[in-house]
C-alpha cells in the first residue's frame, strides 16, 4: 500500500469517527423526537396518543410531534416534563377544544429546563360554557423553569383565558390570537415574573 493509499484509508476512518461523534452530539443536544398520532388518549402504543407518548416514552429535553390533521380533544392533556410539543404548522395541525371541565392542555414546567409549544393551531371544538383556563401553563419564578410559545394560532377558543403563571421567563413569539368572545386571550401573573413578548399578532379584543 502506498503512502497516498494509507492517507486515504486513514482519512476515511477519521471522517467516519467524526460523523459518528457529530451524530451523538446532535442526539444529546436536542433529545429524542417521538411521533404521536395527535389523539389525546386511548392509543397506547409507540406512535400513539400524545398523553401515552408523554407518560411512557418522552423525557426532559425530548420532542413530541403531532402530524397534519384536525384533532378534537375531549379530555385534557397534562404535560409534566420539559418537552417540546410541536405540530406541523398553523393550518396543518389543528387541535379543537371539546373539553367541558378544566383546561384542554396543562403544562407544568420543570426546574432549570425549557418547555416549548410550537407550530399548532388551536380552535373551538364545542366547549359549551365560558370555563376559565382553557390552557394552563404553570411553573416557578425562582427555580429557572422557562417556557416558549411560538408560531401558534389561537382561534376563538371558548373560555375566559389562557393562563400562564409563576414563570421565571416566558417568551411568546409569532403568536396569532383571534378572540371574539369572553374576556382574555392570554393572562399572565405571578410575583417577580418576567415576560418577553417578541411578536404578538392580533386582533385581540
Amino acid at each position: 500500500m502506498t503512502i497516498a493509499q494509507e492517507s486515504k484509508t486513514l482519512m476515511k476512518k477519521f471522517l467516519s469517527i467524526a460523523a459518528g461523534l457529530a451524530f451523538l452530539a446532535v442526539s444529546d443536544s436536542f433529545g429524542t423526537v417521538w411521533s404521536s398520532d395527535g389523539t389525546v388518549t386511548g392509543h397506547n402504543y409507540l406512535g400513539g396518543s400524545v398523553q401515552w407518548m408523554h407518560d411512557n416514552r418522552a423525557q426532559d429535553g425530548d420532542t413530541i410531534t403531532l402530524p397534519v390533521g384536525i384533532f378534537t380533544w375531549s379530555t385534557g392533556v397534562t404535560i409534566t416534563k420539559a418537552i417540546k410539543l410541536q405540530g406541523a404548522g398553523i393550518g396543518n395541525t389543528i387541535i379543537k377544544d371539546f373539553v367541558q371541565s378544566g383546561p384542554f392542555l396543562t403544562m407544568g414546567l420543570v426546574a432549570g429546563k425549557l418547555s416549548r409549544l410550537t407550530e399548532i393551531e388551536f380552535q373551538d371544538g364545542g366547549r359549551t360554557g365560558p370555563k376559565p383556563q382553557r390552557m394552563y401553563i404553570h411553573g416557578s419564578n425562582t427555580n429557572g423553569s422557562t417556557f416558549r410559545w411560538d408560531h401558534c394560532k389561537v382561534n376563538d377558543i371558548n373560555g375566559f383565558q389562557n393562563s400562564i403563571r409563576q414563570l421565571a421567563l416566558s417568551i411568546i413569539a409569532h403568536l396569532s390570537s383571534l378572540v371574539n368572545r369572553w374576556m382574555y386571550s392570554i393572562f399572565m401573573r405571578g410575583p417577580g415574573m418576567g415576560c418577553q413578548t417578541e411578536t404578538l399578532h392580533g386582533p385581540i379584543r
